[in-house]
């Protein structure tokens, strides 16, 4: 994902919200699914994560908190925008299918401690929430928990792919496998025997592991391609 202002990393500065959005900066962003965090001015304690498809969102804030420099408890100030670009015929073009949405999501459970009102008001200091974005960044877009979880499934020596129960494909080709349900010869911490594996991930995975082998006669079988990187 692009990111556009980071006004929470150490030394970082907010900024109104209509001093960020010129005419060229909406132009640049209309094709982008955005994830930001805002805070408005009349409450100094309370962070507004959301979407937006374009700057629409954005605009919406400007015209319900009004512009800061009328009143000192009128208008809104842009903490955090990052965004990914749309792409056409594609379910990332919808922002509730794209990455800032999953990023949206991520943030909503990681930060559920700090829940003000609603799901996206939070009540947080700025350098706790900078430290809660660093930590979601490292884990993708992985909730906490769950990466909590895949990091308990550590593979041991004797581990072994025993069966690929099924793939998820994608939406553009019906032909190439996304990820796939695999079945190991224990279970992990969590008490499961299977884990979901996406494609680009499986090259973390040796000879031993026996999934190599398993995926390409699960792959022929069903008359399917795939990639992993």
């Amino acid at each position: 994902m692009k990111e556009f202002f980071n006004g929470l990393k150490r030394k970082g500065k907010e900024i109104p919200l209509e001093t960020f959005l010129t005419d060229d900066k909406k132009k640049e962003l209309k094709n982008f699914n955005l994830f930001y965090i805002i805070r408005p001015k009349a409450d100094t304690t309370v962070f507004k994560i959301g979407v937006s498809s374009g700057v629409h969102r954005l605009e919406g804030y400007l015209n319900y908190y009004g512009f800061t420099q009328k009143n000192k408890c009128t208008g809104c100030l842009l903490y955090y925008l990052i965004g990914s670009e749309k792409v056409k015929n594609l379910s990332q073009y919808n922002v509730y299918n794209s990455q800032a949405r999953q990023k949206e999501k991520q943030m909503i459970q990681d930060l559920k401690p700090h829940v003000e009102r609603g799901k996206e008001y939070f009540k947080i200091s700025k350098t706790k929430l900078y430290k809660a974005l660093i930590s979601a960044s490292k884990r993708g877009f992985k909730p906490k928990d769950k990466a909590d979880i895949e990091d308990e499934r550590k593979l041991e020596e004797g581990d072994r792919v025993l069966e690929i129960l099924k793939h998820e494909v994608y939406k553009a080709d019906k032909k190439k496998i996304k990820s796939i349900i695999v079945r190991w010869n224990r279970p992990f911490n969590t008490g499961d025997d299977t884990t979901k594996e996406y494609m680009r991930h499986l090259k973390r995975f040796n000879n031993k592991s026996g999934i190599w082998s398993k995926l390409k006669t699960y792959a022929r079988k069903h008359d399917l391609t795939y990639e992993t990187s």
